[in-house]
């Protein structure tokens, strides 16, 4: 039942974001990937500040945050879409590692699909090292505390999208008082 209701969860995430953040590659992060990964980050930050405070949530109330988390996260894939390496996937890892796979020399993948494989064995590792992390706080610590830890990271790389979006627009305006 759990897995059920989280698949569920992660939908109505990917729909919501699918609604609110404009489809197709932008060249400029948009804002409304920024607003929907800041309204996520904070919503499971106060799921994780609530935890803490409950303590043991038992059988219902676990299933009612992996809920609740699963929205976020669906909401986040498609938040970043926009933006986003189609040859790296934040959902499935072994979608990445295939991609990487299918255009390695290798496989026989021509020369200009190789340039990106450092992002994507970087993804593939820190997605390898959250999960580490994450598990070892779940199992040392608390489930809560692990949950601690993805805010934080969810923080971070809302960070980033935002220093990356003031720098391409920085870029765009000096592009278009030059021209």
């Amino acid at each position: 039942m759990n897995n059920g209701i989280a698949v569920l969860g992660f939908l109505v995430g990917a729909t919501a974001a699918g609604r609110l953040v404009p489809h197709g590659r932008r060249d400029v992060v948009p804002t409304s990937t920024l607003w929907t990964l800041a309204g996520g980050t904070t919503f499971a930050a106060l799921l994780c500040g609530a935890w803490v405070l409950a303590g043991d949530l038992g059988t219902g109330g676990t299933l009612a945050v992996s809920a609740l988390l699963s929205v976020v996260m669906g909401s986040q894939l498609n938040a970043v879409k926009p933006i986003g390496n189609a040859n790296i996937t934040t959902v499935v890892v072994t979608g990445t590692l295939g991609n990487l796979a299918r255009d390695s020399r290798l496989a026989g993948a021509p020369p200009d699909v190789h340039s990106n494989w450092v992002d994507r064995l970087l993804a593939v590792v820190a997605l390898a090292l959250g999960a580490a992390a994450g598990a070892a706080l779940d199992r040392r610590v608390s489930p809560a505390a692990a949950l601690g830890l993805a805010v934080v990271l969810m923080l971070a790389g809302a960070a980033v999208l935002l220093v990356v979006r003031r720098r391409q627009l920085t870029a765009r305006r000096a592009a278009l008082q030059s021209g």
